[in-house]
């Protein structure tokens, strides 16, 4: 299934890259990125439904000390947003 990001998602992964403190972090979140999305392309459901949502097609992935969220669609998973676990964002 294709993955495609949204810009506030693609603005907020691009955020954390570069707030990362060095070049090791950042490779380590991008590896861990690149796991969870080579997860959920080939099992859409591997992560929880979203808390914040009563729905079972917006789900949340822990990748590292962030939080995806995404939506899965007929075709094709939406990235909604990319967040730091600490952030106290009621919906992300």
């Amino acid at each position: 299934m294709r993955i495609r990001w949204s810009e506030g998602a693609e603005l907020q992964r691009d955020e954390a890259r570069l707030r990362q403190s060095s070049s090791t972090r950042l490779r380590q979140l991008n590896r861990k990125l690149r796991e969870m999305l080579e997860l959920i392309e080939q099992f859409p459901e591997a992560a929880k439904p979203h808390p914040d949502y009563n729905r079972s097609d917006i789900r949340m992935a822990v990748v590292g000390e962030y939080r995806m969220s995404y939506m899965i669609l007929a075709d094709e998973i939406i990235v909604i947003s990319f967040v730091h676990g600490k952030s106290n964002t009621a919906q992300d």
